[in-house]
């Protein structure tokens, strides 16, 4: 069940980095 655990993480990390481009704030790249 890793996988699903690896693409929850994806799906967030996919998100926060379009609201932050959608913000255009300062976020830095993890």
């Amino acid at each position: 069940m890793e996988g699903e655990e690896i693409t929850s993480r994806m799906k967030i990390w996919t998100t926060i980095t379009l609201i932050c481009k959608l913000q255009q704030v300062g976020c830095r790249d993890v």
